[in-house]
């Protein structure tokens, strides 16, 4: 039974959420900022690039469940995965201030998914947000954001120093975008 239940989409046949994401959701308000602040419109725009999901004719890619085999390898791997160093965002890619996320970020998250041996680029969306493919796609995402942000990428976002200290805030602001999307595929 318990395998059952890691496969069981977070929404209903009837596209409505389980009351557990409703409640989530609603827990999630008193805690995160509004998804029109600052650092959650950053974690989006970055999410959208890493996922092409902010393409002038955006694919359908980015909704692909990772294969069975894909899944398998990556619940064998451990978040040690995440320690190596990642390139940083060139200087030149940021010599206008934007909310646009550079492209060259996509290119950095693929070669250290392919440096890690993470077999895939989008999240396992047929799967429960703690699994570990969702798990360990997310860290990555969150360690590129860092590494955005660390080079300079966010300062039109004029983000509060303060909230993007907090990695558990951008773990919930992340996992708030992924139910948003899940109910959408």
């Amino acid at each position: 039974m318990a395998a059952q239940s890691s496969t069981i989409p977070s929404f209903q046949k009837n596209g409505k959420p389980h009351a557990g994401v409703c409640k989530l959701n609603s827990l999630y308000s008193t805690i995160l900022p509004k998804s029109t602040s600052p650092l959650c419109r950053s974690i989006y725009s970055l999410t959208q690039t890493l996922l092409e999901l902010n393409l002038k004719i955006p694919s359908n890619n980015w909704m692909q469940t990772p294969s069975q085999d894909h899944l398998n390898i990556a619940d064998s791997l451990l978040d040690s995965i995440l320690l190596h160093p990642i390139d940083p965002v060139p200087p030149t890619a940021l010599t206008k201030v934007s909310e646009r996320i550079p492209p060259i970020c996509r290119i950095l998250f693929l070669r250290d998914l392919e440096r890690a041996n993470f077999p895939g680029w989008t999240f396992a969306w047929d799967r429960p947000w703690e699994s570990q493919w969702n798990q360990l796609l997310s860290k990555f995402i969150l360690k590129h954001w860092q590494n955005a942000s660390c080079a300079g990428a966010f300062k039109a976002f004029h983000i509060n120093p303060n909230d993007s200290l907090d990695e558990i805030l951008r773990i919930g602001i992340l996992h708030r975008w992924f139910l948003g999307c899940q109910e959408g595929v």
